[in-house]
């Protein structure tokens, strides 16, 4: 008996262990499995209804799925058709330029991020001043960049986010001291958030405590 027991044991180990991790977590992945499912049947859902071409709600969540998989360039097709039927959908304008963004084409970015603030001067909080701004930013149009990043600071004075983008662009053009209140003020800011947007903007955090080494570095 012990002999067959030794025989299992090295011959199904691995059948055996996988049988009790799926036993153990069975409920686990059935979710798993369901929740692919319901996202397939919705992918599936929002490709029929976009052949209503009146339907430029789904054409949105469509182009928002595909901006999320990196598949720009469909995002693209499908927030440009839904502007046909739908041009002062700001949301449409907003996520068309982070996909004109996302593909290096700076000009038409720049373009629906001024019609989306024509539409709503505080879209997502200033949100959208801050997508534009970085939009001359990576052209290295600093003025420019400065402009709408400072129009966000209007709107809320304690965007950690757009303090570093501001003390990063005074590093580059040599103003120092103003880099270093900007940067200081950033770190406090983001420092002083809830734990769940901490999360999102730490990365900001960290990228001005390194501009804040390079001024250290240059002085």
């Amino acid at each position: 008996m012990l002999s067959l027991l030794i025989y299992i044991f090295q011959h199904y180990f691995i059948w055996i262990l996988m049988s009790v991790v799926i036993y153990i977590y069975r409920r686990q992945l059935l979710d798993l499995m369901n929740g692919f499912k319901r996202r397939r049947a919705h992918l599936q859902f929002l490709k029929e209804q976009t052949y209503n071409r009146y339907d430029s709600k789904s054409r949105l969540e469509l182009g928002l799925y595909y901006t999320r998989l990196g598949n720009y360039h469909d995002a693209i097709h499908l927030f440009t058709e839904a502007l046909k039927t739908d041009p002062g959908n700001a949301d449409l304008h907003f996520y068309l330029g982070i996909a004109f963004q996302k593909v290096h084409n700076f000009s038409s970015a720049a373009g629906e991020f001024k019609s989306c603030l024509d539409l709503k001067k505080d879209y997502g909080s200033g949100q959208v001043l801050l997508k534009l701004g970085d939009t001359y930013r990576l052209q290295r149009n600093y003025s420019g960049a400065l402009t709408y990043y400072l129009q966000m600071l209007e709107i809320n004075p304690y965007e950690g986010e757009a303090l570093y983008k501001i003390g990063f662009i005074k590093y580059h053009l040599g103003s120092d001291a103003e880099a270093r209140e900007y940067l200081n003020q950033a770190i406090v800011e983001i420092k002083a958030l809830p734990k769940f947007r901490y999360k999102k903007d730490r990365a900001w955090l960290y990228k001005a405590v390194l501009i804040k080494l390079l001024l250290i570095w240059r002085n």
